[in-house]
C-alpha cells in the first residue's frame, strides 16, 4: 500500500501543475472570444501604416532599382533587409508600396463609406417613415440598382471618364448605399410605431426633428455594424476594379494594382502578387469579424442568447 501511495501522490502534484496552465488558457481564450484582438490588432495596423506610410516606408514606392528588381523578401535565399518584402519586376520596394498602397485605400474607402452610409440612411429614414408612394419609388430604385452589374457599369465609366482616385471614390460610393436603405427601413418601420414617436408625431414636432430626435438614434447600432461589414466588401471591389484595371491608375501602388503587376510572374516572383493579397484576406477578414462582434454585442437579441 505504502508502494502504491507514491506513485498516486506523484500523478496528483503532475495533474496539479498541469492544471495551473489550464485556467490561464481558458482565460485567454476567453477573453480573445470575448474581445476581437486580432482583428483590432490588424486594423489598427492598417491605420499607422497608412497614416505614417512617409515615414514607414525605407524606399520611394514607385521609384524602380533596376539592379535589386527580383529580390526575394528577407527571409528568403538571396532575400535582404533593405527590401524586406522584397522588390518586384522593376525592383520597386513592396513594403513602401504595401504602406502606400494602405495609404490609398484607406483614403477612398473612408470617403465611398460616409457618402455610402449618408445617401443610404438617409433614403432608408425615408422609406420606412414615409411609407406609401415614397417607399414604393426608393425600395424599387434599390432593387433596380441591385440588378445592374456593378463591374460593367464601372468599366463603361472609366472608359468614358478616364481612370483617377476620384472616378474610383465615386464607384464605391455607388456601391455601398443600397445596403443601408433595406436594412435601415426595416428598422424604422417598427420604430415608428412605438409610444415615443406617436407622442412626439401628437405633440407637433416635424417630419425632419422626429427622424432626426427620436428615430435615427434607434438604427445607429444597425449602421454602425452595416458600415463595418461594407468596409471590408469596399476593400476588396477597389481591390478587384484595379486588379481588372479600372480602378486607380498606376504608379500608384494600391494594392489591387500590386497583385495585377505580379500576375505574369507567379512562377518565379510569387511574392508580388502574394504579398498584397494575403493583406487584402487580413483586412477583409478583421473587418467582417469586428462587424460580427459588433453585432452581437450591439443587438440586445443575441446578448440575451449569450447569457
Amino acid at each position: 500500500m505504502a508502494g502504491t501511495a507514491v506513485p498516486q501522490a506523484q500523478a496528483e502534484a503532475a495533474i496539479g501543475r498541469g492544471s495551473l496552465s489550464a485556467p490561464i488558457l481558458l482565460r485567454v481564450w476567453r477573453f480573445l472570444r470575448q474581445w476581437p484582438v486580432l482583428p483590432v490588432a490588424i486594423l489598427a495596423s492598417l491605420v499607422i501604416g497608412g497614416v505614417l506610410a512617409p515615414v514607414l516606408s525605407p524606399h520611394e514606392p514607385t521609384y524602380p532599382d533596376l539592379l535589386a528588381r527580383g529580390t526575394p523578401p528577407m527571409w528568403m535565399e538571396g532575400g535582404t533587409s533593405d527590401f524586406p518584402l522584397g522588390t518586384d519586376n522593376i525592383g520597386r520596394d513592396i513594403y513602401s508600396r504595401l504602406l502606400y498602397g494602405a495609404r490609398i485605400s484607406l483614403l477612398v474607402v473612408s470617403i465611398a463609406t460616409v457618402s455610402g452610409l449618408v445617401v443610404g440612411t438617409t433614403l432608408g429614414l425615408l422609406a420606412g417613415y414615409m411609407g406609401r408612394h415614397i417607399d414604393e419609388i426608393i425600395m424599387r430604385i434599390v432593387d433596380i440598382w441591385y440588378s445592374v452589374p456593378f463591374i460593367m457599369v464601372a468599366l463603361i465609366l472609366v472608359v468614358v471618364f478616364g481612370k483617377s482616385t476620384t472616378m474610383m471614390m465615386v464607384l464605391l460610393a455607388l456601391l455601398a448605399w443600397t445596403a443601408y436603405v433595406r436594412n435601415v427601413r426595416a428598422e424604422v418601420l417598427t420604430l415608428k410605431e412605438l409610444d415615443y414617436v406617436s407622442i412626439a408625431r401628437v405633440s407637433g414636432a416635424s417630419t425632419a426633428r422626429i427622424l432626426i430626435r427620436h428615430i435615427l438614434p434607434g438604427v445607429v447600432n444597425t449602421i454602425i455594424v452595416i458600415a463595418t461589414l461594407r468596409v471590408g466588401q469596399l476593400i476588396l471591389a477597389e481591390s478587384v476594379l484595379s486588379f481588372l484595371g479600372a480602378g486607380i491608375p498606376p504608379p500608384q501602388p494600391a494594392w489591387g494594382v500590386m497583385v495585377s503587376d505580379g500576375r505574369n510572374f507567379l512562377a518565379t516572383l510569387w511574392w508580388i502578387s502574394f504579398i498584397p493579397g494575403f493583406a487584402i484576406f487580413l483586412v477583409v477578414m478583421s473587418f467582417n469579424f469586428l462587424g460580427d462582434w459588433l453585432r452581437d454585442k450591439l443587438d440586445p437579441r443575441l446578448r440575451q442568447l449569450d447569457r
